[in-house]
């Protein structure tokens, strides 16, 4: 079977620069390598370190978007807004376009671009053959999310979500279809390899981690969205001389754009207590493993609904106690076996406070919850990376 893999178009596949979603794509393009299934053309915005990579049953296409292209969507946007039409043009899907009509595919899967598979659905003949994933919520509020929601409902062959939560919600905006559940997953061998306990205690002190230190973990992205600042002022809250809070990420994964206004607000927040917060940067997936096992706690506090929540299932495997925000599908993954859950609706940094109180006081009570979210991950096969491709198969009907 002959199927084309559209990524959504702002990290490259494989995931070289990081991202839930490119390297959830890559897991498939792994697990295709085994068992062959399909033979995948893979479509990716350019990378020069892609050529690194090689799939024998994968070829990967980089979209390579003309100044041109850019120029006339730029100004077809302009047009669209005077005219007050619900619409918007990119560049990458268009120029994907361009490409897909020179072929022909059994399948079509379009990953988390809404505008990509309005396009590709109008303009190639791929119309009964389009499978889409929603690997983010589908935003009510915007009127052009919520049209294109109903056109996905009424053509997709099938719509997989990543969560239950993201599946109602794509059902109740789009009105109309139906949609199954692809749980996120990850490398469970990459985060339980053998790591040798001084070169932890290495790593700690190089970041200025005393070993009386207690470590309160970030893990992700730079976002209003994601709580980071809620979680700073959090820390500033607390007493305790010997805590650290470990915030591994930056705005934009690996990429070399300047600070923006929210890093910049961070770093002005945390600067009253910035020998109890370590800024890190960027972390390559590679070492990440690495980065749970010095901290102690790890905790995400997301003040939107969260589409799924990863780095939970990281810092579970990991064998970390976390705290979390009762969000989306965040709560599928997490309960109160491995978490301390908290709202995050009002006071969201006096809740985080409370919760990493509870934590320190009670160490024996977070080391078993630790273990609990450890076993949570281990009998789910679900959050297997092993097992997402053969799922993934099983969805389609393969």
């Amino acid at each position: 079977m002959k199927i084309a893999m559209i990524t959504p178009g702002y990290l490259p596949v494989p995931a070289i620069r990081g991202g839930a979603v490119e390297v959830l794509i890559e897991d498939l393009l792994i697990g295709n390598e085994t068992d062959r299934n399909y033979d995948i053309d893979l479509y990716t915005v350019p990378d020069k370190e892609i050529d690194e990579r090689e799939y024998r049953f994968t070829n990967i296409i980089q979209v390579n978007i003309p100044k041109t292209t850019k120029i006339i969507n730029g100004v077809m946007n302009q047009v669209y807004k005077m005219l007050h039409r619900k619409k918007w043009r990119t560049s990458y899907a268009r120029e994907v376009v361009r490409l897909l009509k020179k072929k022909s595919y059994d399948l079509v899967v379009i990953h988390n671009n809404l505008m990509a598979y309005r396009d590709i659905y109008e303009k190639t003949p791929n119309k009964k053959n389009l499978i889409y994933i929603l690997h983010n919520d589908i935003n009510e509020k915007d009127e052009n999310h919520v049209i294109l929601a109903k056109q996905i409902g009424k053509t997709a062959k099938a719509v997989f979500a990543v969560s239950e939560y993201t599946k109602n919600q794509f059902l109740h905006v789009a009105q109309c279809g139906k949609a199954d559940v692809l749980y996120n997953c990850i490398d469970i061998d990459h985060y339980t390899q053998k790591i040798d306990a001084e070169d932890i205690a290495k790593s700690r002190l190089r970041y200025g981690i005393a070993p009386e230190d207690f470590v309160f973990m970030y893990s992700g992205r730079f976002d209003i969205y994601k709580g980071v600042l809620e979680l700073i002022r959090a820390v500033k809250m607390l007493d305790d001389k010997n805590i650290k809070l470990m915030v591994v990420g930056k705005s934009w994964f690996d990429t070399k754009e300047r600070s923006d206004a929210y890093t910049q607000q961070l770093s002005e927040e945390s600067d009253a207590i910035k020998e109890k917060v370590i800024f890190t940067g960027f972390v390559n997936p590679t070492d990440m493993p690495k980065m749970y096992r010095m901290a102690d706690c790890l905790v995400v506090p997301s003040v939107w609904e969260e589409p799924f929540g990863v780095v939970a299932l990281e810092g579970m495997i990991s064998g970390l106690p976390l705290i979390a925000t009762n969000s989306g599908g965040l709560v599928e993954v997490v309960d109160e076996e491995c978490a301390y859950i908290v709202e995050k609706e009002e006071h969201v940094s006096e809740h985080l406070a409370e919760a990493m109180q509870k934590v320190l006081k009670d160490k024996p009570r977070a080391r078993k919850m630790g273990e609990n979210g450890y076993a949570k991950v281990m009998k789910t096969r679900a959050f297997h990376k092993e097992a997402y491709y053969s799922i993934f198969c099983e969805k389609l009907g393969i």
